[in-house]
């Protein structure tokens, strides 16, 4: 690790961190998820990719970050390459009230590590909606640039503080009408964290992909080995409901932080016709508001491409929101130029029809 000393009261360390003690970094942040766990980020991007920063005011963690480096010319001497900070950095303590000081001394310190001497192309976007206090200026006064084409993260976000009756009285009339008529069902639930309960959810999700016909944007293997390696109460919850023993639809979410926020689901054709996909959101914000949990994230939107799944959230009644976008820090113009090429062609290759596709 190494450690900066940045002022009288702050400092900073940066270097990859076990399981464990980044685990008790993220469990102290109340704007913590599942794209800041050190399972997430190993899975997904490997772990020798996956570096941490950790800023401190007067010895206590006061914000944190973690960071994937990727090198687009590993053999390359000198720095050439990406730095991101997906639905980062942390700088809201459970217990302490927002102070924008947290997130200036961590982008600051993620710019100058990053960016400045590392000489890499950092992005960072956080987990902030958009409008909210007045994260877009400190990133301005950083350093940093908004970049425009980039599409933020859209999705639907739903207050729990008011009570289930308050909360079923908000949902959509629709909505609440499938509610009631999957209540009158016979159905069973099972809900815990155990890869069998994932296990089921994948044989659904299968069936449920080869009956429509589609190429998910998800890899749900990928989360089922996220889901091994996450820890305790990190670990997603997966709900299953049931008729005669045999499923009929499944969901999976994250509790991480303040809020859950819901990942994954499949139903089969019993399912729909039971409306099971009602029920088990209904049950979900039961377990959060026993868990808790001050929001429910009902996951990414897009009302264009996909129409039917944004009716289908937007039914519970929650606001739409964005998050402010991806910031990004760059003095090295090879790497903007070689990381940017790089993701263009990894495009083209993913959008390229196979050669099947082509006869």
């Amino acid at each position: 690790m190494i450690s900066i000393k940045l002022s009288p009261e702050w400092s900073a360390e940066i270097g990859p961190l076990a399981q464990k003690d980044w685990d008790d970094v993220v469990t102290r942040f109340q704007d913590a998820s599942i794209y800041q766990t050190w399972a997430y980020g190993t899975v997904r991007w490997g772990e020798r990719s996956v570096e941490h920063v950790v800023v401190r005011q007067a010895g206590e963690v006061a914000a944190a970050a973690q960071v994937t480096v990727k090198k687009v010319f590993p053999g390359f001497p000198g720095f050439v390459g990406l730095a991101y900070v997906p639905w980062g950095p942390l700088w809201r303590p459970f217990g302490k009230e927002d102070d924008h000081q947290r997130f200036q001394q961590i982008i600051s310190v993620l710019r100058q590590h990053y960016a400045i001497k590392s000489g890499l192309l950092l992005r960072v976007a956080p987990n902030i909606p958009a409008g909210e206090g007045n994260a877009s200026t400190v990133f301005d006064d950083a350093g940093y640039k908004l970049n425009s084409e980039a599409s933020p993260y859209r999705t639907l976000i739903l207050g729990l503080s008011p009570s289930l009756d308050e909360l079923r009285k908000g949902l959509k009339q629709k909505w609440r009408n499938c509610l009631n008529q999957s209540e009158r069902n016979t159905l069973v639930f099972k809900s815990g964290t155990g890869d069998d309960l994932y296990r089921e959810f994948l044989r659904m999700q299968a069936e449920m992909l080869q009956r429509k016909n589609f190429t998910p944007g998800v890899d749900y293997d990928e989360f089922g080995r996220v889901q091994e390696k996450l820890n305790g109460r990190m670990k997603m919850n997966i709900l299953l409901c049931l008729t005669d023993s045999a499923p009929n639809a499944s969901l999976v979410y994250s509790t991480t932080g303040n809020s859950g926020i819901y990942l994954l689901g499949a139903s089969n054709m019993e399912g729909r016709r039971l409306r099971s996909a009602y029920l088990l959101q209904w049950k979900v914000i039961e377990q959060l508001k026993q868990q808790g949990m001050r929001y429910y994230d009902l996951g990414g939107i897009d009302p264009d491409a996909n129409p039917g799944v944004y009716d289908f959230k937007s039914g519970l009644g929650g606001k739409e929101v964005s998050h402010i976008g991806r910031y990004e820090a760059c003095r090295n113009p090879l790497s903007r130029v070689a990381v940017n090429l790089t993701e263009k062609f990894r495009l083209a290759r993913r959008e390229a029809p196979s050669a099947s596709r082509a006869n």
